[in-house]
């Protein structure tokens, strides 16, 4: 996670672990900036900050009906049925809109094609192991 916060026209910049703290003291901004990277590919990796209960949860949102989606789809072994439930649980987050998502992460890589093996994980972690240099000109 990283993020920045401000009140009015003062933005308002901290070392990130005094961020972590102070982001939680309400008085203090009108408007934090934070980010998210999943660490595994499942969209539950996101929703499951906006859970009424998280401690990531740094907007406060509150949705009975959202918890519920969300518990269902964890608790499911269908992966169509899951899929759906957290599907509908993202439609319900965002009609309520506790964030104001502006920007999205992405990253590049420029891989030779005699380069194998290279899969980026979703942390953008590329491990060298795996990567294989076959012969070229």
């Amino acid at each position: 996670m990283e993020g920045s916060a401000g009140r009015g026209d003062r933005a308002h910049d901290e070392e990130y672990k005094v961020f972590l703290q102070s982001r939680r003291d309400k008085s203090r901004w009108d408007v934090a900036r934070l980010g998210w990277n999943a660490d595994f590919n499942d969209a539950s990796n996101f929703l499951d900050t906006f859970r009424s209960h998280s401690s990531n949860n740094d907007p406060g949102y509150e949705n009975p009906a959202f918890d519920a989606l969300v518990d269902q789809a964890a608790a499911g072994t269908d992966l169509e049925e899951r899929r759906h439930l957290l599907e509908d649980a993202e439609r319900v987050m965002l009609e309520d809109y506790p964030i104001v998502p502006l920007y999205f992460f992405v990253s590049k890589a420029l891989v030779k094609p005699y380069v194998l093996g290279f899969r980026p994980s979703p942390l953008n972690h590329i491990p060298s192991k795996a990567l294989t240099v076959v012969a070229h000109h």
